[in-house]
């Protein structure tokens, strides 16, 4: 929200001290204002303008409008305008009650008991194969935090992934599938619910990251197809990543077949937009050059 628009907007009456709108876990987004139409408009545009250039835009068959206190007439002008439906509190969240009234310690009791639980099973192990036992005058709060909270494991390939030359969803779902997080296949067998586990691609061997992204035969091809400059590799491979899990998903679910040269050519022509008005690229009259 900028210009006039930040000055009008209004924030959640529990929000405004922190001057909070949002929330963001994962791939789900919480927005919060004040229960008035013109405010959900003003927040709804801003979002629209975010998912234009990021691609990631909002499902509305699994988003609710939640609210207290705000007269029947006004929910129903921003539903209608929202086009969202309305949801009922209290509703659980990550398993945490949500709702409006103040949580209490018992509302939360079954959250903290689980987070407890599988936090002493996995380190239950750790503290009965130390060497050195700690006594009461060798113990810092230092030791016990470290103790507790594990060895903090550096990744190597964030800088690859988060890199400026690629566009936002771009590097979203590169990350996603670096941490072999996508809904592929394999992980929907695991979970039960799905029985194939067929490449929907190549309907040759079973789904899974390392198949689809480097051993199917569509991945292949398009890999073949002139990747080999150093200095925007990254952004290739990530916007491939990107239309490779989105030709996958248009095939299985409306079965529609695109040819590799069309996905490379569209690489390109991104990739070439992104370079271009990314200030501090260097190089990046050669770099455009070579797109083309």
């Amino acid at each position: 929200m900028v210009g006039q628009e930040k000055e009008v907007f209004k924030f959640h009456p529990l929000c405004k001290p922190l001057a909070l709108s949002y929330l963001c876990f994962a791939d789900d987004l919480l927005l919060f204002c004040k229960g008035d139409k013109n405010v959900v408009i003003m927040l709804l545009r801003a979002f629209k303008t975010f998912s234009q250039p990021s691609g990631l835009c909002m499902n509305q068959s699994k988003s609710c409008i939640y609210s207290n206190g705000v007269p029947k007439e006004i929910i129903t002008e921003i539903i209608h305008v929202a086009g969202i439906v309305e949801g009922k509190l209290p509703f659980r969240y990550l398993g945490v009650p949500i709702s409006a009234k103040r949580l209490s310690a018992l509302n939360c009791a079954k959250l903290v008991d689980k987070a407890f639980l599988i936090k002493l099973k996995h380190y239950a192990g750790a503290f009965y194969s130390k060497e050195k036992k700690m006594d009461s005058n060798a113990y810092t709060i230092k030791q016990g935090y470290q103790w507790l909270g594990g060895v903090d494991v550096q990744q190597q390939w964030h800088k690859f992934v988060w890199n400026h030359l690629s566009l936002p969803k771009h590097c979203f779902i590169g990350w996603i599938a670096a941490n072999r997080r996508l809904l592929t296949k394999d992980r929907l067998h695991s979970l039960l619910l799905s029985t194939d586990k067929v490449c929907v691609l190549c309907g040759i061997e079973d789904e899974d990251h390392c198949h689809l992204f480097f051993k199917c035969q569509f991945s292949r091809r398009c890999l073949d197809l002139d990747f080999t400059q150093e200095k925007v590799i990254g952004a290739m491979i990530q916007a491939l990543t990107y239309k490779i899990w989105e030709v996958r998903n248009k095939c299985r679910f409306e079965n529609l077949i695109v040819r590799p040269e069309f996905i490379v050519k569209v690489i390109k022509e991104e990739v070439m937009f992104r370079v271009l008005h990314v200030n501090n690229a260097k190089n990046r009259d050669s770099i455009s050059q070579w797109l083309k």
